[in-house]
């Protein structure tokens, strides 16, 4: 039993570009490298966004990519929570923190 040719090659260029990062990185004075903090989900998910937003078109322009980069950028400066997402453990995201009232709602009016 082997994984495709595809998933094994796929593997062989993550192992790689680790190993290349790790002796960049050892080289200029990083003293231990974890692992764990390397994560490509924030890139697949910005990235699948454009994807998103391009709808049926498979090959942007230059100017349409540069289009969409600036929208992805205003609603990111937009954002009001900010909610980490991947595979990876950190710090528990600051939630604000919502007061729940008992007290009953004012009924509307009813339209004629």
């Amino acid at each position: 039993m082997f994984p495709s040719h595809q998933t094994f090659k796929g593997l062989v260029m993550t192992v790689h570009g680790f190993v290349g990062a790790a002796h960049y990185l050892l080289g200029h004075g990083v003293k231990f490298i974890l692992a764990n903090k390397f994560c490509q989900d924030p890139l697949e998910e910005h990235f699948g966004r454009h994807r998103a937003m391009g709808r049926t078109a498979d090959n942007p322009t230059l100017l349409q990519f540069g289009h969409q980069e600036n929208s992805l950028r205003m609603q990111r400066q937009l954002a009001l929570i900010v909610t980490p997402r991947g595979n990876v453990h950190g710090a528990p995201a600051q939630r604000p923190v919502v007061q729940i009232s008992t007290s009953p709602l004012k009924k509307k009016q009813k339209q004629n």
